[in-house]
């Protein structure tokens, strides 16, 4: 993930290769830390060239074991089937970080029986573990809680328009649903309020950790899409003239990378170097250029610029928004996500939603590419997986945490009363 501190600006010299005397020194200090929990772990056992053994691999991924199906809509009704995966990463210089990566599937939300929510947190900071959880805890809880109280004040207002008593009014099966203006306010709201009890929780320091957040919400047979930092949610749709499958990005990157954020929080008071510019290495620059609409970074793993209070060395974020982050929220990265609404059409085959662990490497065509090549979610799930971390065995001596859900769409017939 893309968050730094003074104390670590860095995760393992400029590339984030680690010599073999710092991996022994990482595995010498895992042991002693680790054994001051409940529990104690052994270092990870690793091959020649300092990657993990198969079997150590096998021990970080946690995923579905089948298909899972949920209906969406009403009037036109749409069947998903989803699968997820996450893999914890490796970092040699700290073998014994968690897994600050996260996800949740919420069916039924707000009550609904045909409303269900996807989406995928990446935790950063030495608390980023804990924020990722408080996250995927709060904030689909959040968004129902707004929901129901949106639609209810909605059916009130109706039954005393028509001069009806409201007494007995809570009865969700008569709520009509929402359009999608008042969707995105609700999760708007839900964002900054879980934000904000973030901030509050005491048993979480979230000065500098945060998470980032991608939700997938599906409400009367429409997609609301909020994003927060640089995970992604993804659609594939089949081309009527020719059947392949398009790529559509449904979230785009808040990142220095973008002029608008980038302009967004230097007018709040953040300075933006990369690691180089604020160690010396590279003459200060704010030639960042920028990223068309559903672009893509280049080179998005090579020294990114990034986001410091003035004259210091922190926070060091390399996105401008997200959950916690209460430092960098004083210049500018803020909870208040990007939403896009979309109507499901029958053309609408696949969806991806994952962090960035998935598309460090990968580009989005690449991971459509190999969605379509699967037999289901759960194939699709783990050869995602398996080709995001061969490509950071080949660039990197580390490996991010990687979080994948895929969905496959496909209309189902009109219901009938």
């Amino acid at each position: 993930m893309g968050c730094t501190s003074s104390k670590d600006p860095i995760i393992a010299g400029k590339s984030g290769r680690t010599g073999s005397q710092d991996l022994k020194k990482a595995q010498s200090m895992y042991v002693t830390s680790t054994a001051k929990g409940s529990e104690v772990e052994d270092p990870p056992q690793v091959d020649v060239k300092g990657h993990l053994m198969p079997e150590e691999v096998r021990k970080r991924i946690v995923g579905s074991s089948q298909v899972q199906t949920t209906i969406v809509g009403t009037e036109e009704q749409t069947e998903i089937q989803y699968a997820y995966i996450t893999q914890r990463g490796y970092y040699p210089n700290n073998l014994g970080q968690q897994n600050q990566d996260d996800y949740s599937i919420t069916l039924k939300l707000g009550g609904e029986a045909n409303d269900v929510m996807f989406a995928v947190y990446d935790g950063h900071g030495s608390n980023g573990h804990g924020c990722a959880v408080f996250t995927k805890t709060d904030i689909p809880r959040s968004v129902a809680k707004y929901i129901r109280q949106k639609r209810s004040s909605r059916h009130i207002a109706k039954l005393k328009a028509e001069g009806k008593p409201t007494k007995g009014a809570f009865r969700p099966e008569l709520w009509s649903t929402l359009e999608e203006k008042e969707y995105g306010e609700c999760c708007r709201k839900a964002f900054e309020e879980t934000n904000k009890a973030l901030h509050d929780n005491a048993k979480i320091n979230d000065k500098l950790s945060g998470t980032t957040v991608v939700t997938v919400s599906f409400h009367r047979g429409r997609m609301t899409v909020c994003n927060l930092g640089d995970s992604r949610a993804l659609l594939g749709s089949r081309m009527q003239e020719d059947g392949t499958i398009q790529s559509i990005p449904l979230s785009m990157d808040q990142t220095p990378h973008r002029k608008d954020e980038r302009e967004r929080v230097q007018a709040a008071g953040a300075e933006i170097k990369s690691i180089d510019q604020l160690q010396g290495r590279e003459e200060p620059h704010d030639d960042w250029g920028d990223i068309p609409q559903g672009g893509e970074v280049e080179n998005p793993h090579k020294d990114p610029p990034r986001i410091w209070v003035k004259g210091n060395e922190f926070p060091g974020t390399a996105f401008t928004r997200s959950i916690g982050d209460t430092v960098a929220e004083n210049i500018g990265v803020i909870a208040q996500p990007e939403i896009v609404s979309r109507e499901l059409t029958e053309n609408d085959t696949y969806l991806v939603i994952a962090t960035d662990g998935l598309f460090e490497f990968l580009k989005n065509k690449q991971v459509m590419e190999i969605v379509e090549k699967s037999s289901d979610p759960v194939d699709a799930c783990e050869k995602l997986r398996k080709a995001a971390y061969e490509q950071w065995l080949q660039h990197e001596d580390r490996v991010d945490d990687i979080t994948i859900i895929v969905c496959f769409l496909s209309k189902t017939a009109t219901p009938t009363d």
